[in-house]
């Protein structure tokens, strides 16, 4: 998942929807990383969590990615071309020039 902030560029998840989201995916036993330049770490349902970097292995590696909150300092041109799939919730598709077909928009 890329952001657990309530909303882009800050580092309050303070009621983010994110933390739900993470909440339900844990619930249901997945296995989640998130990345948010601006939340090193967060308790999520008893879980600590910390940040990872965006390395190409920790983008490609996963199932899905998810964006949940836009941050300005993410490349992700760069998070489409190296993701099997992408869930983007926030509309960045719409602002990249590449090939979307792995991106759905949420």
């Amino acid at each position: 998942m890329i952001g657990a902030a309530y909303k882009k560029d800050i580092s309050d998840w303070r009621e983010s929807p994110s933390i739900a989201i993470m909440e339900l995916l844990l619930k249901d036993g997945v296995k989640l990383t998130y990345h948010d330049p601006y939340v090193p770490e967060i308790q999520v349902s008893g879980h600590h969590l910390e940040s990872v970097e965006l390395t190409p292995g920790a983008i490609g590696d996963v199932d899905l990615v998810m964006i949940a909150t836009d941050h300005s300092k993410i490349d992700y041109l760069d998070v489409v071309e190296k993701a099997q799939a992408v869930l983007d919730t926030r509309g960045v598709k719409r602002h990249l020039r590449c090939n979307q077909e792995k991106v759905t928009l949420l």
